[in-house]
C-alpha cells in the first residue's frame, strides 16, 4: 500500500504539480511505527485512548472534521471501512461544503471490518476487476466505480525459469491467516510431490512469522522455504487531498 500511495502521488503531481496530498492515521495505541515511506509527505496523527469503538470512531472523526476546517480540502480518499465511517462523519460536520469522499480499499470487500462502511463513500477506486464486482455485490453503483490496477513499472529483463526445480515467489505482506492465508499456501505446497521451492519476500508481526514457522516444521517443509524477515508492520487509514 506505502508504494502504490506514493507511486499514486507521483502521476498526481505529474499531471496537477501545485496539488497537495496529506496523509492522515488513526492510531489506537502510542506506538512508533516506521515512518520512512513517508519522506517529503505532508502526515500526522490522530490518537485515541478511549476503549469503546464507536465512541472512539466518533473521537476521530471530530478530530478529523478540525483538520478538513483548517485546510482547503478537494476529496478524501479512504483507504478502508473505518475510515470510510469517520470521515463521512467529519465531513457532514462540516456546514456549507460539500467534500467527495473516495474509497480505495487495497483488501477484499468480502473479508473487510464493518464492510457496510464502504457504502459512505460516493465513488470507489477499485485495485481489481474482482474488487469491482464484490463492491457491485455490496451494493454500490457500478457507475460510481472506476478500476485502477496497482501500478508497476515495467523491465525490460526475463528472469529465466528455473530447470532443476519448480520454485514459486510469494511477494507481499506475511500473515499467518487474515489477509493473505499464507498457512493456506503452506498446506497446500505440502501436498505437492516432486522438487520445489518458496521463496518469500516480504515483512511482518514477529508472532505471524513465528507461527508460519511453526507450521512450516509440523509439516515438513522448512528447507524448502526462504525469507521472512521480521518487521513491525504500519499501516495507514486513509489520504487526504
Amino acid at each position: 500500500m506505502e508504494t502504490v500511495c506514493r507511486e499514486f502521488i507521483l502521476l498526481l503531481k505529474q499531471r496537477r504539480p501545485d496539488i497537495t496530498v496529506s496523509f492522515v492515521f488513526f492510531n489506537a495505541k502510542q506506538t512508533q511505527p516506521n515512518d520512512d515511506w513517508l519522506d517529503n509527505i505532508k502526515y500526522s496523527r490522530l490518537y485515541s485512548n478511549i476503549k469503546n469503538g464507536k465512541l472512539r470512531r466518533i473521537h476521530y472523526a471530530l478530530q478529523l472534521r478540525q483538520l478538513l476546517s483548517e485546510q482547503k480540502i478537494n476529496a478524501i480518499i479512504a483507504l478502508d471501512s473505518i475510515a470510510c465511517y469517520n470521515s463521512n462523519i467529519s465531513r457532514k460536520l462540516i456546514l456549507g461544503r460539500q467534500i467527495p469522499l473516495i474509497s480505495w480499499p487495497h483488501f477484499t470487500i468480502n473479508g473487510s471490518y464493518k464492510k457496510e462502511y464502504f457504502l459512505k463513500a460516493d465513488y470507489y477506486y477499485a485495485i481489481s476487476s474482482g474488487i469491482a464486482r464484490q463492491l457491485v455485490a455490496l451494493g454500490v453503483d457500478e457507475n460510481n466505480i472506476f478500476t485502477l490496477f496497482n501500478p508497476i513499472k515495467k523491465q525490460d529483463i526475463v528472469i529465466p525459469r528455473p530447470k532443476d526445480k519448480t520454485v514459486f515467489l510469494y511477494l507481499g505482506r506475511i500473515f499467518f491467516a487474515g489477509q493473505k492465508q499464507l498457512a493456506f499456501l503452506f498446506t497446500s505446497l505440502a501436498n505437492i510431490s516432486g522438487d520445489w521451492q518458496l521463496n518469500i519476500v516480504g515483512s511482518g508481526e514477529e508472532h505471524e512469522i513465528n507461527q508460519l514457522k511453526q507450521l512450516a516444521k509440523k509439516l515438513n517443509i522448512e528447507k524448502k522455504l526462504t525469507g521472512m524477515a521480521g518487521s513491525q508492520i504500519h499501516g495507514f487509514i486513509y489520504a487526504i487531498i
